[in-house]
């Protein structure tokens, strides 16, 4: 398969990421247990999110970052994931 994905962005590349885990639909970007606050975010939208974990976190609001490249996927998962 191949994919080419453009945007009008500088995007920074997503620490973490990996194709395994973007083949799920969805994976954590930031782990929080048992969070406050979980923001979802896709694609450019995923690094602002990021930004106001870092944010939040540092006013004690415990806040987890899921990167969904494709819901469809996401929910084709089990429940367990």
């Amino acid at each position: 398969p191949t994919v080419i994905s453009c945007s009008r962005s500088t995007l920074p590349g997503l620490e973490g990421s990996s194709v395994e885990k973007a083949m799920k639909g969805a994976y954590n970007a930031i782990e929080s247990e048992e969070p406050d606050l979980i923001l979802i975010g896709s694609g450019s939208e995923v690094g602002p999110c990021i930004d106001a974990a870092k944010t939040l976190s540092n006013a004690g609001i415990k806040t987890r970052v899921v990167s969904m490249p494709c819901q469809d996927i996401f929910l084709e998962q089990t429940e367990e994931y």
